[in-house]
């Protein structure tokens, strides 16, 4: 017998979206089938239903795109018939608006060069240049270490970029007995970085500890 709980535990399911200014219809796709096949304790959902979820998921050009088809499937019976076939044209018409390989190319580029810091952490900044990498491998550009680094220390600001690039220490790739060197990659710049941050911070949090306990002469 199936062990019974006093606690449930619904999860809060965040559906994707596609509207006119998402290009991977594909990724959208993915993602719609994998939280569907969750549904009803991993049986999934019927075709019907399907049609009429991912509706809700869908914006500006297509959102039209969707209505048109349901309408016409509707009045003439086939969404009742073969919501199947329905679910499989509404896939095929988003599919249509799929970037070209060179258009795909084209946005990557331009999203990593307008890609600044701005006033995040070396933390906070993480995350925005890992995923503007990986979008340009994925799109089949693939940038060289030196290059990386490069846009990297651009992107961090004149301030922080002379203090990183004036960093020496030992990494953990080089192996025992190696000599202190400069960041070669973008990720140890950003070690760096962030090591340079905690420890502003921790002075900082030291002067506050320490100052009230000071007299007005400093003593």
């Amino acid at each position: 017998a199936r062990n019974r709980s006093t606690i449930q535990v619904k999860p809060q399911v965040v559906w994707p979206k596609l509207d006119d200014k998402t290009h991977d219809v594909e990724d959208f796709l993915d993602d719609f089938e994998e939280i569907i096949g969750f549904c009803n304790d991993g049986n999934g959902m019927s075709d019907r239903e399907k049609v009429r979820v991912i509706g809700t998921c869908l914006y500006g050009s297509r959102r039209q795109v969707y209505r048109v088809i349901v309408r016409a499937a509707r009045e003439d019976g086939r969404l009742a018939s073969k919501p199947t076939a329905i679910y499989k044209e509404n896939k095929d018409r988003l599919l249509e608006f799929r970037e070209t390989a060179l258009e795909r190319q084209a946005r990557v580029e331009h999203e990593f060069d307008s890609l600044a810091r701005g006033g995040k952490t070396a933390l906070e900044f993480l995350p925005h240049f890992e995923k503007a990498v990986s979008e340009m491998q994925l799109a089949g550009i693939c940038p060289n270490e030196t290059s990386l680094l490069m846009s990297c220390l651009r992107k961090i600001g004149t301030g922080p970029r002379a203090e990183v690039v004036k960093d020496r220490r030992i990494y953990d790739a080089d192996g025992p007995g190696a000599a202190h060197r400069q960041p070669l990659t973008w990720r140890e710049a950003h070690l760096v970085l962030r090591d340079l941050e905690q420890m502003r911070a921790g002075a900082h949090a030291m002067v506050g500890i320490v100052a009230p306990t000071l007299g007005p002469d400093g003593k």
